[in-house]
């Protein structure tokens, strides 16, 4: 899909397409994508390139699962935003990366962060990138940073817990010397 993609209220947009069912179609959209209160983006075993990710709080999103080649990746951003996850995210045990050639922000609590309305492996891969976590996040499997880095809005308050392993490749960088919130690390 060439520019955004808006999914209404009341709308869901299936990988499968309109049937729900059958053959796992990858869905790339260059621009924005926001998905409304009771609105549903369904990925399946589909990989899915974003342009940036809006979601409303009564919004959900299920992941593509680590059936899929490459799950989620991020490529840009919309009003200094990756991620703007106020709404139910469902991980399915997928990978999200980000992209995005420049500095911007991840709101990943989804909701309040429970059950699985976490990030289950994040992958950071572009030298130009920082992310910036603006939350105290939990991923729930694990963070890799190939290019790039991770950072946090406020040094004293976002937490970050990795569960699983923290692979950061020469190109990366994980946080800075300010950062004095809570580490915790598989």
């Amino acid at each position: 899909i060439y520019r955004n993609l808006e999914i209404k209220a009341g709308a869901t947009f299936d990988t499968h397409g309109p049937s729900g069912g059958g053959t796992d179609f990858n869905l790339t959209v260059t621009g924005h994508c926001h998905i409304l209160d009771d609105a549903i983006l369904t990925c399946n075993d589909s990989d899915v390139t974003l342009g940036s990710l809006d979601l409303d709080s009564g919004g959900t999103v299920n992941a593509p699962s680590d059936s899929s080649t490459n799950g989620l990746i991020i490529t840009s951003q919309y009003g200094g935003d990756a991620i703007n996850g106020d709404g139910n995210w469902h991980h399915n045990d997928g990978k999200v990366t980000i992209t995005t050639p420049a500095s911007t922000y991840l709101d990943i609590a989804f909701g309040g962060e429970t059950g699985d309305a976490r990030l289950y492996d994040l992958v950071i891969n572009n030298a130009s990138c920082i992310a910036i976590i603006v939350d105290n996040t939990r991923i729930l499997n694990d963070l890799t940073i190939t290019l790039g880095k991770l950072y946090e809005d406020d040094a004293a308050v976002d937490a970050l817990r990795v569960d699983g392993d923290v692979l950061i490749s020469d190109g990366g960088t994980l946080g800075n010397n300010t950062w004095t919130a809570d580490l915790q690390f598989g």
